[in-house]
């Protein structure tokens, strides 16, 4: 169960800010190492490591990562250097420029992508 955070205008109902989680806005940079379980949306520059395994993870088109990244799912606007776990699906989108490994139970990598790397789909263990 997910904890129950008051948003931000005391209401108790979510505000739009609520129901995307946490943003790394285009105007910044973060280097180091971040871990969460919450939603997580990347516009500006990032460089280190991301771990959020039971969250889903969007890296927008103005964004430019440099990290080994493992999420529940990925979806890449923006350009990445750097390995991708998920253990969902990854989306690399047709504006994206994407260099490094992909490993998911689903990958799709739309028409216009920039991709070099490999591509591994796993299935879970039965």
């Amino acid at each position: 169960m997910t904890p129950h955070h008051p948003s931000k205008d005391g209401t108790g109902k979510p505000t739009p800010f609520d129901a995307a989680g946490s943003r790394l806005a285009a105007a910044m940079t973060f280097k180091g190492e971040l871990s969460g379980s919450g939603p997580l949306v990347i516009d500006g520059c990032f460089k280190g490591s991301i771990r959020c395994p039971e969250a889903d993870l969007t890296i927008g088109s103005a964004a430019q990562v440099e990290a080994d990244i493992v999420a529940a799912n990925v979806e890449v606007a923006g350009t990445v250097t750097g390995n991708l776990q998920a253990s969902g699906r990854i989306v690399i989108a047709s504006q994206a420029r994407m260099s490094g490994d992909l490993c998911a139970g689903r990958v799709a990598i739309q028409d216009g992508a920039r991709f070099k790397g490999t591509v591994k789909i796993t299935r879970p263990a039965t």
